[in-house]
């Protein structure tokens, strides 16, 4: 370890002085404000004068003491085409040599609302977030079950406005109308809509034109295809023991599945999360959530704070005048 430091010491600083030796050196201008809290200590002072019987109580006299507090405080530092934040809130430097020429330009370009640009310019990373990623997943797959509910509400208040009536006075026999109404509820649009088993396919030409919505023996209702294949992927790993899909028709059961789905995700590495997406539900094009650090957001909120009070002390004429 000793020779391999020694080798790397000499190699620097030998490339130090080959590729550094024609430098100059320039005064950078530099601007740099603390920013904290200060604490206000009140004392209040009792004042007497004279002895009893003849004492007299004066007026009290109040003082105040600003102390400083360190709490959350931090240093702003600007130099041409940068902004370093330093202190209680850790280390965050933003670059940007076009916006930030000058101390006014660079406070003024800071006041973004846009966090993910203003946090692009820095050397923060979006990272992987494993409970948003969980949720965004269930909300994929079910964005299209409610559209599907909302149909079957609508068409079952067509079904039932249509129930049939026993029409005495226009000769309507009662088998005529226990008939009628046996075919109107054969006719329920629930009936349609729920799973429904269906054969596996005998031989390989079957498999081959047999349709999405009969992969699993289930014949699948319009907008749950996504949630049949992840309950077929959730029952392959034992962790949803369900062997009728049809609970997952009632809000109780999309409960029931969702809490299986995030047993079985609350475990798992995020490569493993994005494929199941694309390989056993067959959701193309999932990439996950990633996003930056919430410190990093807090981070960029104090330097606006901080960009604010100098703009306001240091260029509140500029601001007056534009």
């Amino acid at each position: 370890m000793g020779h391999l430091y020694k080798d790397r010491r000499e190699k620097a600083m030998a490339d130090a002085a080959r590729c550094l030796a024609n430098h100059i050196m320039v005064e950078e201008p530099v601007k740099s404000f603390r920013f904290h809290m200060h604490y206000v200590d009140k004392k209040v002072t009792r004042r007497e004068q004279g002895a009893y019987p003849f004492l007299r109580v004066l007026p009290p006299v109040e003082a105040a003491k600003f102390t400083y507090n360190s709490f959350y405080a931090f240093t702003l530092t600007w130099t041409p085409g940068h902004m370093t934040i330093v202190g209680d809130l850790g280390e965050l430097t933003v670059v940007h040599y076009q916006a930030m020429p000058t101390l006014e330009e660079a406070c003024n370009w800071l006041l973004s609302p846009d966090y993910h640009y203003l946090l692009s310019k820095t050397k923060e990373q979006r990272a992987f977030q494993r409970d948003e990623t969980i949720e965004d997943i269930w909300r994929c797959l079910t964005q299209e079950v409610a559209d599907s509910q909302k149909a079957l509400a609508e068409e079952t208040a067509e079904w039932e406005a249509e129930k049939p009536k026993w029409l005495k006075r226009e000769g309507m026999t009662k088998r005529e109308f226990e008939q009628a109404l046996k075919c109107w509820n054969e006719d329920h649009p629930k009936i349609h809509y729920g799973f429904r088993e269906c054969p596996r396919p005998s031989h390989y030409l079957n498999r081959a034109i047999w349709s999405e919505a009969e992969e699993f023996g289930w014949h699948v209702p319009e907008g749950f295809l996504w949630l049949a294949r992840l309950w077929n992927h959730l029952r392959d790993v034992g962790e949803c023991f369900e062997r009728d899909p049809n609970f997952m028709l009632t809000d109780d059961g999309l409960e029931r599945l969702k809490h299986c789905f995030e047993m079985w995700a609350s475990s798992r590495a995020e490569d493993e999360l994005i494929g199941m997406m694309y390989r056993d539900v067959g959701y193309d094009d999932y990439s996950g959530v990633y996003e930056y650090r919430s410190q990093a957001f807090f981070q960029i909120a104090a330097i606006q704070h901080g960009a604010r009070m100098i703009l306001d002390r240091h260029f509140a004429e500029s601001k007056v005048a534009a």
